[in-house]
Protein backbone atom coordinates (compact mmCIF):
# COMPACT_ATOMS: atom_id res chain seq x y z
CA UNK A 1 0.00 0.00 0.00
CA UNK A 2 0.53 3.55 -0.41
CA UNK A 3 0.74 5.83 2.55
CA UNK A 4 -1.09 9.10 2.53
CA UNK A 5 0.59 11.91 4.34
CA UNK A 6 -1.53 14.48 6.12
CA UNK A 7 -1.53 17.94 4.57
CA UNK A 8 1.12 20.22 5.95
CA UNK A 9 -0.02 23.31 7.85
CA UNK A 10 0.12 26.58 5.90
CA UNK A 11 3.17 28.71 6.36
CA UNK A 12 3.11 31.63 8.84
CA UNK A 13 3.41 34.09 5.99
CA UNK A 14 0.09 32.91 4.48
CA UNK A 15 -1.96 33.42 7.71
CA UNK A 16 -2.66 37.05 8.68
CA UNK A 17 -1.89 37.99 12.27
CA UNK A 18 -5.12 38.50 14.22
CA UNK A 19 -5.35 40.52 17.42
CA UNK A 20 -5.00 38.31 20.42
CA UNK A 21 -7.85 38.40 22.86
CA UNK A 22 -7.70 37.56 26.54
CA UNK A 23 -10.68 35.49 27.66
CA UNK A 24 -11.79 34.83 31.18
CA UNK A 25 -14.39 32.44 32.48
CA UNK A 26 -17.05 34.06 34.60
CA UNK A 27 -16.74 31.72 37.56
CA UNK A 28 -12.97 31.86 37.79
CA UNK A 29 -12.67 35.64 37.58
CA UNK A 30 -15.82 36.62 39.48
CA UNK A 31 -17.26 38.44 36.46
CA UNK A 32 -19.77 37.51 33.80
CA UNK A 33 -16.93 36.50 31.48
CA UNK A 34 -16.00 37.64 28.02
CA UNK A 35 -13.06 38.57 25.85
CA UNK A 36 -10.97 41.70 25.73
CA UNK A 37 -8.44 42.94 23.22
CA UNK A 38 -7.31 45.84 25.38
CA UNK A 39 -3.67 44.77 25.39
CA UNK A 40 -3.32 44.48 21.62
CA UNK A 41 -1.26 47.11 19.84
CA UNK A 42 -3.38 47.20 16.71
CA UNK A 43 -6.89 46.77 18.10
CA UNK A 44 -9.28 48.32 17.17
CA UNK A 45 -6.97 50.60 15.15
CA UNK A 46 -3.24 51.10 15.30
CA UNK A 47 -2.13 53.75 17.78
CA UNK A 48 -1.44 57.17 16.32
CA UNK A 49 2.21 58.02 16.19
CA UNK A 50 1.51 61.76 15.91
CA UNK A 51 1.16 64.03 18.90
CA UNK A 52 -2.38 64.46 20.19
CA UNK A 53 -3.71 68.01 20.21
CA UNK A 54 -4.03 69.59 23.63
CA UNK A 55 -7.62 69.66 24.85
CA UNK A 56 -9.34 72.85 25.88
CA UNK A 57 -12.66 74.46 26.71
CA UNK A 58 -15.03 74.28 23.75
CA UNK A 59 -18.14 76.15 24.94
CA UNK A 60 -17.36 79.08 27.20
CA UNK A 61 -20.83 80.67 26.91
CA UNK A 62 -22.69 77.56 28.11
CA UNK A 63 -20.17 77.08 30.93
CA UNK A 64 -20.70 80.64 32.14
CA UNK A 65 -24.49 80.35 31.82
CA UNK A 66 -24.46 77.09 33.81
CA UNK A 67 -22.32 78.72 36.54
CA UNK A 68 -24.67 81.72 36.76
CA UNK A 69 -27.77 79.47 37.00
CA UNK A 70 -26.22 77.32 39.76
CA UNK A 71 -25.14 80.44 41.68
CA UNK A 72 -28.67 81.84 41.33
CA UNK A 73 -30.22 78.65 42.70
CA UNK A 74 -27.84 78.66 45.67
CA UNK A 75 -28.61 82.35 46.35
CA UNK A 76 -32.37 81.74 46.10
CA UNK A 77 -32.16 78.79 48.52
CA UNK A 78 -30.13 80.91 50.96
CA UNK A 79 -32.65 83.77 50.86
CA UNK A 80 -35.50 81.28 51.34
CA UNK A 81 -33.91 79.78 54.45
CA UNK A 82 -32.96 83.16 55.96
CA UNK A 83 -36.14 85.11 55.14
CA UNK A 84 -38.74 82.33 55.01
CA UNK A 85 -40.28 79.94 57.51
CA UNK A 86 -38.91 76.44 56.91
CA UNK A 87 -41.49 74.97 59.29
CA UNK A 88 -44.08 75.56 56.57
CA UNK A 89 -42.30 72.82 54.62
CA UNK A 90 -42.01 70.31 57.48
CA UNK A 91 -45.26 70.83 59.42
CA UNK A 92 -48.86 70.45 58.27
CA UNK A 93 -51.44 73.28 58.20
CA UNK A 94 -55.05 72.95 59.33
CA UNK A 95 -58.17 74.35 57.63
CA UNK A 96 -57.47 77.81 59.15
CA UNK A 97 -53.91 77.86 57.79
CA UNK A 98 -52.32 77.46 61.22
CA UNK A 99 -49.07 75.47 61.28
CA UNK A 100 -49.56 72.43 63.54
CA UNK A 101 -47.32 72.48 66.60
CA UNK A 102 -46.11 76.03 65.89
CA UNK A 103 -48.88 78.63 65.62
CA UNK A 104 -50.98 80.00 68.48
CA UNK A 105 -53.88 77.76 69.42
CA UNK A 106 -52.27 74.57 68.06
CA UNK A 107 -48.89 74.63 69.84
CA UNK A 108 -49.48 71.23 71.49
CA UNK A 109 -51.12 69.66 68.46
CA UNK A 110 -48.22 68.49 66.32
CA UNK A 111 -50.00 66.02 64.01
CA UNK A 112 -52.19 66.73 60.98
CA UNK A 113 -55.43 64.77 60.59
CA UNK A 114 -57.17 64.58 57.20
CA UNK A 115 -60.92 64.37 57.67
CA UNK A 116 -63.07 61.97 55.67
CA UNK A 117 -66.15 62.62 53.55
CA UNK A 118 -69.57 61.70 54.91
CA UNK A 119 -69.95 58.58 52.72
CA UNK A 120 -68.66 55.67 54.78
CA UNK A 121 -67.85 51.99 54.63
CA UNK A 122 -68.68 50.72 58.10
CA UNK A 123 -67.07 53.06 60.64
CA UNK A 124 -64.52 54.54 58.25
CA UNK A 125 -64.82 57.16 55.49
CA UNK A 126 -64.75 55.96 51.90
CA UNK A 127 -62.50 58.86 50.80
CA UNK A 128 -60.36 61.47 52.52
CA UNK A 129 -61.12 65.16 52.13
CA UNK A 130 -57.75 66.82 51.57
CA UNK A 131 -59.28 70.30 51.95
CA UNK A 132 -60.55 69.57 55.47
CA UNK A 133 -57.61 69.11 57.85
CA UNK A 134 -57.25 69.49 61.60
CA UNK A 135 -54.28 69.61 63.96
CA UNK A 136 -54.39 66.89 66.64
CA UNK A 137 -52.17 66.03 69.60
CA UNK A 138 -52.27 62.28 68.81
CA UNK A 139 -53.51 60.22 65.93
CA UNK A 140 -56.85 58.48 66.58
CA UNK A 141 -56.63 54.75 67.24
CA UNK A 142 -60.28 53.87 66.52
CA UNK A 143 -63.38 55.35 64.92
CA UNK A 144 -65.02 56.33 68.23
CA UNK A 145 -62.71 59.35 68.72
CA UNK A 146 -64.27 62.59 67.48
CA UNK A 147 -62.11 65.12 65.62
CA UNK A 148 -63.39 68.62 64.86
CA UNK A 149 -63.47 68.92 61.07
CA UNK A 150 -64.74 71.76 58.92
CA UNK A 151 -66.45 70.09 56.00
CA UNK A 152 -66.99 71.94 52.68
CA UNK A 153 -70.61 70.72 52.65
CA UNK A 154 -71.28 72.75 55.82
CA UNK A 155 -69.30 75.91 55.07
Amino acid sequence: GTTVEPPSPPSRAAVPELPRARCALGRASGTMGGCSSAGSENFPIPADKEEVQARGVTDVCCGLLFTVVVAGMVALAFVGVVEGDTKRLTHGRDYNGRICGVDEGVENQTFLYYCGFLDRVGDYPKHLNYQSKSCVSACPVNSSEQIACIMPEFV
